[in-house]
């Protein structure tokens, strides 16, 4: 679909519909894939079915529309069908920082009303004592990658399949998209506490439209996410992207740079985003990391200025029709700059405006 400012603004659908809106490739083909688990893979088929289910499980268990459903994990493949579930079942979805300590959590479930949490089962020390001290019943929290022994008294991710399956939550006035948040995600903090962000279905899909330069590409688009998936910078890469363009799209539990670079090789990546302190880390080993980028031929880079002497140095070690490109954005608005497919610069430049975007 051609990204233009008429397009952009005369959208009117749900954000899960729009990412399964796309039926011209095949829909048995692999969409997401465990990177360190290669055998642990989602196809479009199997997205749209467990969409269905965890709709229908959220429900199931107490979710109304307008709930918060917090994710407090790894990046994990499940976790993109998650998100789109908790928003096709009326919810909002917020994300949580792994790192995060019991207070910071308990800061971020009050700041978002979350009802319900889906933890990863090696977070759980955290979310039990953050949960406890915001009142949320144990029944509210869900557990990812979880074993019977470890989760109790917690219900394994697992029970949300349980309940059949329902049809996500769809629109039908002009301006509803506009109008309803589909997730809380939380600013950088710079002058205080991190702040939660609404974010409008509308919003959501505007991004993956304003980035969809894929036909324009003379290469396959594979892509690995490595960066964290509850931040703003990685959301259209994992959670709407793969399944609109049929992307295959690996993902890392967390950045771990040999493993990175590995993956990148092993997978024959072509597209991935990284922050400045991984370029720096890359050029550190700059002869092994020649050898396993050869794949590559979009970078996406922000969270930072990146100096032009070291986007020149690591553009020396891609192939030369490969682009490193800078990204500028803001959690409230997503992507804001960058350059879109076939430009290239080395100029250090964050690019220009998207299309739809007004900047003052």
């Amino acid at each position: 679909m051609e990204c233009t400012l008429t397009s952009i603004m005369e959208n009117r659908s749900d954000l899960v519909s729009w990412a399964f809106g796309n039926q011209s490739y095949d829909q048995d083909r692999v969409i997401y894939i465990d990177a360190e688990q290669p055998e642990r893979t989602i196809t479009a088929k199997q997205a749209r079915q467990k969409v269905k289910q965890l709709v229908a499980g959220l429900k199931a268990a107490g979710l109304r529309k307008g709930d918060c459903v917090c994710i407090h994990a790894f990046n994990d493949i499940e976790y993109p069908i998650l998100v789109l579930a908790i928003i096709g079942a009326g919810g909002i979805f917020t994300g949580t920082n792994p790192a995060y300590t019991p207070t910071e959590l308990s800061r971020h479930l009050r700041e978002t009303r979350a009802r319900f949490v889906v933890s990863d089962s090696d977070l759980l020390h955290k979310i039990s004592v953050a949960t406890s001290d915001c009142g949320l019943p144990v029944s509210n929290v869900f557990v990812l990658n979880s074993q019977e022994q470890v989760c109790d008294p917690y219900r394994p991710y697992e029970v949300l399949l349980a309940s059949g399956e329902s049809d996500w939550v769809t629109f039908s006035e002009p301006d509803e998209a506009k109008r309803t948040t589909a997730a809380l995600l939380s600013t950088s903090g710079t002058s205080g506490f991190p702040k939660a962000a609404m974010i409008s279905h509308h919003n959501l899909i505007t991004q993956t439209m304003q980035l969809d330069d894929v036909k324009h590409k003379p290469y396959s688009v594979s892509r690995l996410v490595a960066l964290p998936i509850f931040h703003a910078f990685a959301l259209p890469l994992a959670h709407t992207l793969p399944l609109r363009e049929g992307t295959p799209t690996c993902i890392m539990k967390r950045l771990d740079l040999p493993r990175f670079l590995q993956n990148i090789h092993q997978y024959r990546i072509t597209e991935t985003a990284i922050v400045p302190a991984i370029v720096t880390s890359i050029l550190k080993n700059s002869v092994k990391a020649y050898m396993l980028l050869r794949s590559l031929r979009t970078i996406w880079c922000a969270g930072s200025p990146l100096a032009q002497v070291t986007q020149d140095r690591m553009f020396r070690l891609l192939r030369p029709t490969a682009r490193l490109l800078q990204v500028w954005g803001m959690t409230e608005a997503g992507w804001i700059t960058t350059f879109l497919w076939p430009e290239k610069d080395h100029s250090g430049s964050v690019g220009r405006l998207l299309p739809g975007m007004e900047a003052k």
